[in-house]
């Protein structure tokens, strides 16, 4: 009966066909996903387009499914319904995206391929877009994402006010994003450096990381949720069962997650977590960006990750609102290159760094290493001391770096509290079917 429904709804909405791309598992510290649409709201009110019109005042795109519903469901918390919102993503039900569009939306969150299968059908105009936001930005233009998302930049108007997000950026994404932007651009610094982030890290041989591992479950799971991060579904796939099996850790639920999931399940899975039902998710960097779980207490790197960005978005997942967190990192001797970088990012934020990091630092001499040292002058210095550096577009003598500190909100009203229940939220049961389109 699902199966039919399925063809009968094709067949009704004609959805874009889109081409599979071979997903790769995701590469943060903090999260700077957009909190609240400040000025997207026209003079006039909501969007008021009838059919034959289908544009928008606001488009922002992420690189995963599962930014796109947190940002979606936040939104709606935020603007009470006032403003009218739509998702677009691979394995949603067309045909009611593609109704809501037609009625008039204000806000789009969207995957990049599906958006552009939008347009390319019109089912949707950029003509009218007055503000864009990347998500990630970083991750965007990236080798998957670039082609798409600059063909999607030039379809804009140039006067758009556009505000691209990321704790974490290579001069390389700046230099492409650079061309987008208004030659008077501002850069923006949110937030300090995390030191309430517990970075514990120990130097193992590859058999000897699941012994540690399962000390670390016992030590950080009566405090709470956490992830922890292998770099393969294979490898994902390999410990869950171990974890599933192992005695001692029966009182633990345990789950898994990775790109390759059905987006249905993708979702669920997170839910759980959300709601508490899982207390420790084995996943890919599927879940290293973005994912703003408050309750989430630890991170485990299981995998050290092979990039100093994906480590900075991983450990990112703990500590959210000001809460402790603790993120453990498993090192192989012979990473000697990641563990040089993880040094030198500690080292340059005035973090304090773990006596086993410094000691295998020390004893292989890296600090001294000559390659080792041409390897840090080519990392982008923003990740290490954005504070000192400011970006500068040609003939642009008024690019200001500023430091800003969040306010307090004042509390709800009832109204507002009343009105929240009220609120549409995506669930897992809006996804007709998956597909290998997006991230």
């Amino acid at each position: 009966e699902k199966e039919k429904k399925r063809k009968n709804f094709h067949k009704e909405s004609d959805p874009p066909e889109e081409e599979h791309e071979k997903q790769e598992e995701q590469e943060e510290q903090e999260e700077h996903t957009v909190t609240s649409p400040p000025g997207v709201l026209p003079p006039s009110g909501p969007s008021k387009q009838g059919k034959g019109n289908p544009s928008s005042h606001a488009l922002i795109l992420t690189p995963t499914r599962e930014l796109c519903v947190q940002i979606y469901d936040q939104i709606n918390k935020l603007c009470l319904n006032k403003l009218k919102s739509c998702i677009l993503f691979s394995g949603i039900n067309y045909k009611n995206a593609y109704d809501d569009i037609h009625r008039g939306v204000d806000i789009i969150i969207a995957n990049v391929k599906t958006l552009i299968n939008f347009v390319n059908k019109k089912y949707l105009s950029l003509t009218k877009i007055k503000y864009v936001i990347l998500d990630e930005f970083d991750r965007l233009f990236s080798r998957q994402f670039v082609h798409s998302v600059t063909s999607i930049l030039r379809n804009i108007r140039a006067d758009a006010m556009k505000g691209f997000f990321s704790s974490t950026f290579s001069e390389q994404s700046c230099e492409i994003a650079k061309p987008y932007l208004n030659k008077k651009f501002i850069i923006i610094k949110v937030g300090e450096n995390n030191v309430l982030i517990d970075k514990k890290f120990y130097i193992l041989e590859d058999h000897a990381k699941y012994d540690y591992l399962i000390n670390c479950v016992h030590a950080c799971a009566p405090s709470g949720q956490g992830f922890i991060f292998c770099n393969s579904k294979k490898n994902v796939m390999i410990l869950y069962e171990k974890l599933k099996r192992e005695i001692s850790l029966r009182h633990i639920t345990f789950d898994y997650i990775y790109g390759d999931i059905d987006q249905t399940e993708r979702l669920y899975k997170l839910d759980c977590l959300k709601k508490k039902k899982t207390q420790i998710l084995v996943s890919t960097d599927l879940m290293a960006r973005g994912i703003d779980i408050i309750d989430l207490n630890f991170v485990i790197n299981y995998d050290c990750p092979n990039d100093i960005f994906v480590y900075v978005h991983r450990i990112g997942r703990c500590s959210r609102m000001n809460n402790r967190g603790q993120a453990i990192t498993f090192i192989q001797p012979s990473e000697k290159r990641i563990a040089f970088l993880i040094y030198c990012h500690l080292n340059n934020k005035k973090e304090k760094v773990d006596q086993e990091l410094e000691n295998f630092i020390r004893s292989n001499n890296l600090h001294n290493d000559v390659q080792m040292k041409k390897m840090k002058r080519k990392m982008n210095d923003s990740i290490f001391d954005v504070s000192q550096k400011k970006a500068k577009h040609p003939g642009d003598n008024k690019s200001m770096l500023t430091d800003l500190a969040f306010k307090k909100m004042s509390a709800p009203s009832r109204s507002d509290e009343d009105a929240l229940k009220n609120v549409k939220v995506f669930t897992p049961n809006d996804v007709l079917t998956s597909s290998d389109e997006d991230y």
